[in-house]
């Protein structure tokens, strides 16, 4: 704290892995009110701002929970080959302080959607990717905040991996019987007794706002003991969607649509088991890998 500077305390050595090959940015993106979202990528040296470069915007924004950017094996795997994995830090976390929680809960939620979409903008702006390599990432919380920008610009993703989503906020916080909709509350407010609560989350449930358009590749993992999130909800959101969306044009259409179903034998938080985390993870990226493979029928 005396100099003002940061050292290193501890280097873990990893066999294989050569951390001068990569890079480690912190940016910030132009959010919509004029906010400066912060931003964090990792990619390889000398990538080329070439707009065809792969790239997974992760976010997650809620509960005053920062992003947690944990050393990850299948990230870095995929940064080696030359992924961009970027981090969004939308408001609702805390990366910023208490005051960045508060202006992303309660009727302040549409800010969170907002943010996540102001950084696929600056990812496409800067040339690091475009539409076509463009995927979302979204776990519970982050989950909702992923399907309601594809809800609003499903043409600047190319596919999306909803996981353990949050995905019909609206119906579930209705139900007060349910174990968390009443912590919930802090959170999102309370739709049964606040007219402008419901109007807010009527706005921004993803379930409500699915609408007849044509959608990025999905895939959606969740279980069906999930404590958190009641399998209804998320089962209610894949039939809806498979309905009112539009027959694919941009990607072959592999399986109903395009939108994939992956369902694990779990809780909330996927597999205890290490190895089987890591298929899992592995699974997802190499889904994710092929959707921004595909032959398309866009131009860069």
């Amino acid at each position: 704290m005396k100099s003002n500077k940061l050292h290193s305390l501890y280097d873990s050595k990893i066999k294989g892995l050569d951390k001068n090959k990569f890079v480690v940015e912190n940016t910030f993106a132009p959010g919509k009110d004029g906010e400066k979202i912060p931003l964090t990528l990792l990619y390889k040296k000398n990538l080329k701002p070439d707009r065809k470069n792969k790239t997974l915007l992760i976010g997650y924004g809620a509960y005053g929970l920062n992003l947690e950017l944990s050393f990850d094996h299948v990230f870095l795997s995929a940064a080696e080959r030359g992924w961009v994995i970027a981090y969004a830090h939308l408001r609702g976390g805390s990366e910023k302080g208490k005051e960045w929680h508060e202006m992303g809960k309660l009727e302040n939620k549409n800010f969170v959607i907002e943010d996540y979409l102001a950084c696929a903008y600056e990812l496409i702006q800067r040339g690091l990717t475009h539409p076509n390599y463009l995927a979302g990432y979204g776990q519970s919380a982050g989950g909702g905040v992923v399907a309601q920008a594809i809800n609003l610009r499903p043409d600047l993703f190319r596919a999306a991996i909803l996981s353990h989503p949050f995905v019909d906020i609206l119906s579930t916080l209705m139900d007060d019987s349910l174990p968390l909709t009443i912590p919930d509350y802090q959170e999102y407010g309370n739709p049964l007794f606040d007219e402008k609560i419901y109007s807010s989350m009527l706005s921004y449930s993803p379930y409500e706002n699915i609408s007849h358009q044509e959608y990025p590749a999905i895939l959606i993992t969740m279980s069906l003991d999930d404590p958190r999130i009641p399998s209804w909800s998320v089962l209610k959101y894949i039939q809806k969607l498979r309905t009112k969306s539009k027959e694919p044009t941009r990607i072959p259409n592999f399986i109903e649509k395009n939108i994939c179903v992956k369902i694990e034998k779990s809780g909330h938080f996927g597999a205890l088991n290490q190895d089987e985390a890591l298929k899992n993870k592995i699974w997802e990226m190499m889904w994710c890998d092929k959707m921004l493979l595909e032959k398309n029928n866009f131009l860069l």
